[in-house]
């Protein structure tokens, strides 16, 4: 197999696991993926343009990247191969978080730490409960395409009420972090999105 020139569609955190490239020709599981000088392998189909991975293989450090950085797939033999082929040790349920859930219509997210991803073309009016007061993680939520979600949040973020309810992703590939702390959702990070 060739190797396939890409670059990332947005950038990619030093944390993350998911990266929306502009183009997935060659994005196949266990493809070796290396965007900058950090080599990744892909767990599983990528999600329309976005890919799992799994970072800093061959003892590489693990960095964030910027959009339009340089990206390379290919076969182990393209790349180099840092990683058994058969190593099943990082799949969709032990991802960061916990596991993925793809979403693709309107309704309510799972109010508990996970990879939650919007998928479709959207856009989606998506709730989210006050999580458990027992409960502390993250919730990742990732849209894939290019659609304005929107997501309320019961109690607000970080219990500030209705004035600060609701996250509306931009009309792009984004990503939003909320951190379950003492019963109320904590905004982390907002990646392409905005919130009031």
């Amino acid at each position: 197999m060739a190797i396939n020139a890409t670059t990332l569609a947005g950038p990619l955190g030093k944390n993350d696991v998911y990266a929306l490239l502009t183009a997935t020709t060659g994005a196949v599981d266990r493809a070796f993926i290396l965007i900058g000088n950090e080599l990744c392998q892909q767990v599983g189909a990528p999600q329309g343009n976005v890919v799992l991975l799994r970072r800093g293989l061959d003892g590489g450090a693990v960095v964030a990247h910027v959009a339009a950085e340089p990206v390379q797939i290919g076969t182990g033999s393209d790349i180099g191969n840092p990683a058994p082929a058969n190593d099943t040790s990082f799949g969709y349920q032990n991802v960061g978080n916990g596991p993925t859930k793809s979403y693709n219509a309107s309704g309510a997210l799972d109010p508990v730490p996970h990879n939650a991803v919007l998928v479709g073309a959207g856009p989606y009016a998506m709730t989210l409960a006050a999580p458990s007061t027992l409960t502390n993680g993250t919730l990742t939520i990732t849209s894939t395409s290019a659609a304005a979600h929107t997501i309320t949040v019961a109690g607000g973020l970080g219990g500030g009420g209705a004035s600060f309810d609701v996250i509306t992703m931009a009309a792009m590939a984004s990503q939003i972090t909320l951190l379950a702390s003492n019963g109320k959702w904590v905004l982390g990070n907002l990646a392409g999105a905005a919130a009031a």
